[in-house]
């Protein structure tokens, strides 16, 4: 395993040239009616259908305080917010609850994701289909279902994958959708799981198990373990994504998934923390794949082990993939500028612009006047090293927002969008940044 240490870890903080001609606004304040019956704190990433409009997911809020599925259209220069479904409108959550994930879109306008507790067992997949001004939710499946929850339990905020997804093409209806689970499985680890739509003439979706994680007689440290994260497909329909813990360092791992004939076989691509201090990082969440077929990704700790509370500050890294011969590189190390200005504990995925440069949030750290800890960063990394382009909590009673969990979404004109968790009442905001 080669690792290089790339130019942009030892860059300045820099916001000359985009503060002038930038703007920030929040487009929306959640729980704004009563109870939060609009939806309460999103840890989400926000996803575009091409037509402007952004859909989203709240963990909490709505009718039932149980979270909703949002959609936000632009409106002659405003935005109109709107709940989609709220979860559990009749009693024992059938539908599930807690839908801390991200939804895909089809091509037939149909929504897809995950609910982390709820249903049968403990979570679901759901499809939402829209019938005229309302929506209609179908369980496609349940989790924790089988003695041992051995197909498996906990998505997390994982949300579903499919081929094509990396170039911002809608899903085709046809094709598996793939993702994770933390826990459950065969080894209590976590899996990785497909879900195929209905063969000609069936009405019910094939779900399968295709990794369980630790399978290789219980040894986490070759495999890692407890994938929080989701997966990406290329083009060659391998997938890659992260676990949390597990690999060499126990700190996490960056794996492939190839098939052969009926079987995955799994390639540790990278193993966080095998260095004093964790210089790579620990803790990798969601990963980004580029037209090139690099990933992108950011680990939530690592990089100093002892700061930011004890867990290491975060790094941004890039890795491209050739088997156990992967080169990784590191992008960046959080906390590095002063005060931590730069942020620290990134979360959420990337974003990559069409000119290479990387945009993505920090949970913490930034403006230190209304927060302790910070409110977190917005920021830029290219090849000049890390632009900060906003830092929240900001304003007096964190009216900016505050905690952003989820990665943000960049439209055709360059615009910014994302979700604060926290902040103006106290339950998260969605915001738009113009460079």
């Amino acid at each position: 395993m080669r690792i290089v240490v790339a130019a942009t870890a030892l860059g300045f903080l820099s916001l000359a040239g985009s503060a002038q001609a930038s703007s920030y606004s929040n487009i929306y304040t959640f729980c704004s009616k009563n109870g939060c019956s609009d939806g309460a704190a999103p840890f989400a990433d926000l996803v575009a259908d091409g037509a402007g409009n952004y859909f989203g997911t709240t963990s909490s809020g709505g009718n039932d305080n149980r979270g909703v599925v949002f959609e936000l259209s632009p409106n002659g220069g405003s935005w109109t917010y709107k709940v989609v479904y709220a979860f559990c409108p009749k009693s024992g959550c059938a539908d599930g609850f807690l839908p801390d994930s991200a939804v895909i879109l089809d091509t037939s306008g149909n929504l897809y994701g995950t609910t982390r507790m709820g249903g049968v067992g403990n979570g679901t997949i759901f499809r939402l289909s829209p019938k005229g001004h309302n929506w209609s939710l179908k369980v496609l499946h349940d989790f924790c279902v089988q003695p041992g929850c051995t197909d498996g339990s906990d998505v997390m905020s994982s949300g579903l994958a499919y081929l094509g997804q990396h170039s911002a093409a809608l899903y085709d209806g046809t094709s598996p959708l793939f993702g994770t689970t933390y826990s459950g499985g065969a080894f209590v680890n976590g899996t990785v799981f497909s879900l195929t739509p209905p063969a000609p003439g069936k009405k019910k979706w094939r779900f399968a198990v295709i990794h369980d994680f630790c399978a290789e007689g219980g040894n986490c440290n070759t495999t890692g373990s407890f994938p929080t994260a989701g997966v990406v497909v290329d083009s060659l329909q391998n997938l890659y994504g992260t676990t949390l813990r597990g690999g060499e360092g126990s700190s996490g791992t960056v794996f492939q998934l190839a098939r052969g004939g009926k079987k995955w076989k799994e390639t540790v691509l990278h193993s966080f923390c095998t260095q004093s201090g964790c210089p790579d990082g620990a803790l990798p969440g969601s990963l980004a794949e580029s037209g090139a077929g690099d990933l992108y990704g950011a680990a939530s700790g690592g990089a100093g082990q002892s700061a930011c509370g004890g867990g290491g500050c975060g790094t941004i890294f890039k890795l491209t993939p050739a088997g156990k011969q992967s080169k990784f590189t590191l992008l960046h190390a959080f906390c590095t500028f002063a005060s931590c200005g730069d942020g620290f504990e990134p979360s959420g995925r990337v974003a990559l612009l069409a000119n290479g440069d990387i945009v993505g949030v920090t949970s913490l750290g930034g403006d230190y006047s209304h927060s302790q800890s910070g409110g977190g960063v917005l920021y830029r990394v290219n090849g000049s090293g890390l632009t900060v382009l906003h830092a929240f909590c900001a304003m007096t009673n964190c009216a900016d927002g505050n905690w952003p969990i989820g990665g943000p979404a960049v439209d055709s004109q360059g615009d910014i969008f994302g979700t604060t968790s926290q902040g103006a009442n106290a339950e998260g905001t969605v915001f738009e940044y113009k460079p």
